[in-house]
């Protein structure tokens, strides 16, 4: 088929020299284009002949798929590339993410995954990895991985239209299914039985816990991380897992209505409940970023529902600076001790703007809230400060010698102080 076609384009080109004149690039493009289907014809039937005595067996196929991607790989540009995609690849290919994804849901399901014991269980089939054992859990995830990331490739390479190639790996989204339908049950569908979706004040704090525990601790999360390991794609495969995560918080926490719940923010609420709310979405996504290293990191959860709610994120800039300077003076001082104000405030004042850096970095754009929050709180501290040494030099003046070493003392107290501050 594939010569009787070459034949065919021969024919045209012979055709179109007697019609137009055709330049010798031309006639040379023209043949170019032919010589180079002739070669992926002969490698596509060097593949079909090198597995036509294979038995029909799954991993057989997954090779079969593997190596055929390769040659479309090297011939990207093929006006008959297009065709083989269409009439040999695709199907097989469609053919393999569905059987793989049915045997990887079926494992799952029978070793009742994301328990503890199913993750270790995992994590030991990691261990002990063959892809020729298509019952295992982990070969089958990096089987469908391995599969579509050839898939991306010839998709991104082709001179033609052949589908999406930024759609996320099914593989990882189908490890996170039991996860989903476990966090579902547990804090999304209302139940007085269960207490985890009764309590709607305790639901960041009881969410991002279990998260935590059962998720990312030592559970699926290292799963995938061994699993990516194995196949060089740490960042993209654990940056696909995480954002998983991310969209299921944010789907629990807007299904639940909880930041327009009247028990959270109604008139008769307490604000308590939501100002530890709000830490809790910080503190998750800090301990995030500490303990995977990532170059980019999924959408922060304090970015997505504080930042991007204009209602909520003007609220959170005022609770934010009225907390960050009444931490810091809230502290009656008596007159007598109003020279020694600023060193025991030092340590607090360099806490609190750790925290805020600390916060800051969780927001894509930082700047509305450091010069919100972190500015004013710096401009009260030197405001302090310079209170403080304009009373010190007022004493020394007519001071007497025990008042001038309590006069020195203060001074030491202040440069201690700053200088805390300072590094």
């Amino acid at each position: 088929e594939v010569l009787n076609q070459t034949e065919q384009r021969l024919k045209k080109i012979n055709e179109k020299k007697d019609e137009l004149v055709l330049t010798p690039i031309q006639r040379l493009q023209g043949l170019d284009n032919v010589v180079s289907d002739l070669e992926l014809a002969k490698d596509v039937y060097l593949w079909k002949k090198k597995f036509q005595n294979d038995t029909f067996l799954l991993v057989n196929d997954a090779r079969r798929c593997v190596e055929l991607s390769q040659i479309l790989s090297r011939h990207p540009t093929c006006d008959l590339s297009t065709d083989i995609f269409e009439r040999e690849y695709h199907p097989l290919y469609k053919y393999l993410q569905v059987r793989l994804l049915s045997n990887l849901r079926k494992l799952l399901r029978k070793i009742k995954y994301p328990s503890k014991e199913a993750t270790d269980y995992l994590l030991d089939e990691v261990t002990d990895f063959s892809e020729e054992n298509m019952m295992q859990a982990s070969a089958c995830v990096i089987w469908l991985i391995r599969l579509q990331t050839d898939n991306r490739n010839i998709q991104k390479e082709s001179k033609g239209n052949l589908g999406n190639c930024t759609e996320k790996y099914v593989a990882i989204t189908e490890i996170c299914r039991p996860i989903v339908e476990r966090i579902t049950f547990h804090f999304v569908r209302e139940s007085k039985e269960r207490i985890s979706s009764a309590r709607i004040d305790r639901l960041p704090e009881w969410l991002l816990k279990y998260i935590r525990e059962n998720i990312l601790e030592g559970g699926p999360l290292k799963f995938v991380q061994e699993t990516a390991l194995l196949l060089g794609m740490e960042e993209i495969i654990t940056f696909q897992f995480l954002n998983e995560i991310y969209d299921l918080v944010n789907f629990v926490l807007i299904k639940r209505q909880y930041f327009r719940h009247k028990k959270i923010v109604g008139p008769n609420s307490n604000p308590k409940l939501l100002c530890d709310a709000v830490e809790q979405l910080f503190t998750f996504d800090s301990q995030i970023r500490k303990s995977v290293n990532l170059k980019v990191y999924p959408k922060s959860l304090s970015q997505f529902h504080l930042a991007e709610d204009e209602e909520l994120w003007n609220w959170f800039l005022a609770w934010q600076r009225e907390w960050a300077i009444s931490t810091l003076f809230d502290t009656e001082v008596s007159p007598e001790t109003t020279p020694y104000r600023i060193s025991p405030r030092a340590e607090l004042f360099s806490a609190l703007v750790h925290s805020i850096q600390c916060k800051a970095a969780m927001l894509e754009s930082s700047a509305p809230y450091v010069a919100n929050v972190g500015v004013p709180l710096c401009q009260d501290f030197l405001d302090a400060i310079h209170e403080s040494s304009k009373d010190l030099r007022m004493l020394l003046q007519g001071s007497s010698i025990v008042e001038l070493d309590k006069n020195l003392e203060s001074w030491i107290e202040l440069i201690n102080g700053t200088h805390v501050v300072a590094i």
